[in-house]
């Protein structure tokens, strides 16, 4: 068995991806191709665990020559693989891998983690029975696998962070005793905040750094009632410190903001050559500052506010500025001046006339609007929904002129049996996932912020499925305007520009966010310097479909302007994940699907809709069902399958023809897979968000005649949790860049893999005859 190895080392085994027998590479090929560079041995993941395995591990017999075989055909075109990219990494087998015991320190002084301070018994045992006593009359919620309750401010975990402005119970009588008692402590700050957190045995906490914009100063530990081991991790560093019951743990400076810190999930800690078991309940006190403003730390790659730009609270400006009125009460909204026909009369409305009119300057001539997002008061019905059917007349018939329709903007059948589609499996979705999506949603991926740290200063940026608003405030001297086809996730990105700021405060941000449709966007052509399309375009049914959005993604760009689009590949780093995917497999031949094709153009993907209602796409078999009806499932999932795959391969010939096959495209096409996935989402039953997709998933198990039949909905009882399905069309290497080449006007500048994604940036080269 192979794993990662360890601290990232160059080791003598290798692991090979994009190859393989399961690709049309034998063993035999690899073991020559390899062996150019030391002796290899070429392994092959065994066929009952991975019977159409994408990838290889290869051995040699030092770590010198895997280095110069992966630096020799590393993510480079290899002529005995059909012209295959391999994507290769060190790898390590597990049973070579040292299982030494961790020391384990017995005080803070043992330890080399600077900024910790463990003072024992600070609490007597009446003290800890009686905060034991008060938390267990508090407003518990469950996670999860533990209780949490809070003090002072809620937590929210789907943000990592707190509402300054959203007080809840306060301290307790035995609380605020020990409160008292750590303001006399060194680098504490005064606590206004505790979350208590309940453990069963084999329970821990997951690796983590308190998010920096939400607590400021020391945080504390009290653990109560057993023992634990704490670890902490930084880079290749890792520490362990015992933390015996009653006893406060205090992480300052970078034990606070740059170490992670977590307990192991087990039932007892190694210490000392013994075993120390967990007791059946261990409760933990978490005392905290709420910080209300942007972290300035000395620590910016672990600081949310200096990766992402979070925008200050109106608590925050409010003790900054006393007396001065909320910014944002007026707020001048970015998205409007790009739609309007008129200029917003405001002091930036140089701008906005620039992007109606189209007589914009070069970014570095251009003076920046300050938007300050929406009001602080306002919902989510109150959102922008920027859709063909509610922009101004002139922007929607110039899209529509783009897109070579008439102004009325009719779809014809097919058309809308596919946004139906993608309304099911993807939009609903989204909409009923938000919060918790988002939630996981945070990290600023490298290749992304590289491609918006090399725009000029002033640039105009279209972010086109923006998700949470991530990538909105990167940078500050760059306008992003967010557009999302979710209302849910449009909300999330609304609310993180919510707390309103402006140029008094020192910290003014250039975003806006709207509601729009990404293949018939609202704005007018040639306005923006550069596009983001990040993990957007796999939600697509359709080659046709696609390419649609790629040029409506070209339109919108200046000459010389530039797209960076993300797709999921088809080769994952963790192979494993894909058997939880259910595909939806090509029925039959390619000749099969084309006969298909010509009885589907009149209905195209209405059946798909309809019986898109009528499957299960976890192709889990349901226990219920009898064998007809189980059968009948299974044939409307072929169903769907055909209709998918013949609505996409009637535009197989032309892709082919219009741009460089990839190196894979001469093998057997009848074979091929349709890449074409449901991919789960679980949704915990602890959500507050999850109890009424419950009950719609059971509403719609009790209308439907058929019990299986659940549609992009369906409960997980066994993981506690609501499963949602949604449709993912997966990338071979070069597919995204054929599409990109079918798009007059449009040239690939870059391609390149990155973490489970192919990704090119898309240059505008001319305008072209958007007509066309």
């Amino acid at each position: 068995m192979f794993g990662k190895p360890k601290g990232g080392q160059p080791t003598r085994h290798l692991f090979v991806g994009n190859c393989g027998p399961g690709v049309g590479v034998d063993q035999e090929t690899l073991t020559q191709l390899f062996g150019q560079y030391g002796t290899a041995t070429v392994t092959v993941p065994e066929e009952k665990q991975n019977p159409h395995s994408a990838f290889v591990f290869v051995s040699y017999g030092n770590t010198e020559e895997a280095i110069a075989a992966l630096s020799a055909l590393n993510n480079k075109p290899c002529a005995q693989a059909h012209g295959r990219r391999f994507v290769i990494k060190h790898a390590d087998l597990k049973k070579d891998q040292e299982k030494s015991q961790r020391p384990v320190a017995l005080s803070t002084q043992d330890c080399t983690v600077p900024g910790l301070t463990l003072i024992k018994d600070i609490v007597s045992r009446e003290e800890e029975q009686a905060l034991l006593n008060c938390a267990e009359e508090g407003q518990w919620e469950t996670l999860a696998r533990r209780r949490v309750c809070h003090f002072g401010y809620r937590f929210e975990y789907q943000s990592r962070n707190v509402d300054p402005q959203k007080p809840i119970q306060q301290f307790p009588a035995a609380l605020q005793t020990v409160v008292e008692r750590l303001q006399h402590l060194q680098d504490m700050p005064q606590v206004d905040q505790c979350t208590v957190n309940e453990y069963s045995a084999g329970v821990g906490l997951s690796p983590h750094i308190d998010t920096h914009s939400a607590f400021t100063g020391a945080i504390a530990s009290l653990s109560l009632a057993g023992p634990a081991v704490m670890e902490f991790r930084q880079g290749g560093e890792c520490e362990a410190v015992l933390l015996p019951p009653r006893s406060l743990l205090i992480m300052a400076g970078p034990a606070r903001y740059c170490w992670h810190h977590y307990i192991p999930h087990r039932k007892a800690d190694p210490v000392q050559g013994h075993l120390l078991p967990r007791a059946p309940r261990r409760t933990s006190f978490t005392f905290r500052k709420v910080r209300g403003y942007p972290c300035d730390c000395q620590w910016p790659e672990h600081c949310d506010s200096q990766q992402s730009q979070l925008p200050p609270t109106r608590m925050a400006l409010k003790s900054q500025m006393p007396g001065t009125t909320s910014p944002g009460s007026q707020p001048s909204n970015l998205i409007e001046q790009c739609t309007s026909e008129t200029a917003v009369s405001s002091p930036t409305s140089d701008l906005s006339s620039s992007v109606t009119s189209g007589n914009l300057a070069s970014p570095t001539e251009r003076h920046l609007v300050t938007v300050h997002g929406f009001s602080n008061g306002q919902k989510a019905e109150s959102l922008p929904i920027v859709t063909p059917a509610a922009t101004l007349s002139g922007i929607k018939d110039e899209a529509d002129a783009a897109h070579g329709k008439p102004s009325s903007g009719q779809h014809t059948s097919k058309e809308a049996d596919l946004q139906r589609m993608e309304q099911e499996f993807v939009h609903d979705v989204y909409n009923a996932i938000a919060p918790h999506f988002s939630s996981t949603r945070f990290a600023i991926w490298p290749k992304v912020r590289q491609f918006i740290d090399k725009l000029a200063p002033g640039s105009l940026v279209a972010d086109v499925g923006c998700g949470n608003g991530k990538y909105f405030l990167v940078r500050q001297d760059i306008a992003v305007l967010g557009s999302d086809r979710s209302s849910g996730l449009a909300e999330v990105a609304a609310t993180r520009l919510a707390a309103g700021t402006g140029a008094a405060s020192g910290s003014s941000f250039k975003a806006d966010v709207a509601v729009a449709d990404g293949m018939q966007l609202p704005y007018a052509s040639h306005r923006f310097d550069a596009v983001l399309s990040i993990a957007v375009l796999h939600h697509i049914t359709t080659p046709a479909r696609r390419i649609h959005m790629l040029k409506e993604l070209l339109r919108i760009l200046r000459p010389a302007g530039k797209a960076l689009v993300t797709v999921w590949a088809t080769h994952q780093e963790d192979m494993k994940k894909l058997a939880k995917w259910q595909p939806i497999d090509r029925p039959g031949s390619h000749a099969q699907d084309a006969t298909t094709d010509h009885h589907l153009e009149g209905s195209a993907m209405s059946a798909a809709v309809t019986t898109s209602s009528l499957i299960s796409p976890s192709g889990v078999a349901n226990p219920s069902l009898g064998t007809d009806q189980a059968d009948e499932a299974g044939a409307s999932k072929q169903q769907l399958a055909a209709e998918v795959n013949g609505s996409r391969d009637a535009q197989s010939g032309s892709a082919q023809q219009a741009s460089v096959a990839s190196p894979s495209s001469s093998q057997d096409q009848s074979a091929a897979p349709s890449n074409d996935y449901f991919v789960p989402w679980h949704l915990p039953f602890h959500r507050a968000e999850a109890a009424m997709q419950v009950l719609k998933a059971s509403s719609q198990d009790a209308q439907k005649a058929d019990p299986a039949a659940a549609g992009s909905i369906r409960i997980d009882n066994k993981k506690n949790s609501v499963v949602f399905s949604r449709y993912y069309h997966v990338y071979e290497q070069f597919e995204l860049d054929n599409l990109v080449q079918q798009v007059p006007g449009a040239e690939v500048l870059e391609s390149f893999y990155d973490k489970d994604n192919w990704c090119v940036v898309m240059g505008k080269v001319a305008v072209p005859n958007e007509k066309n």
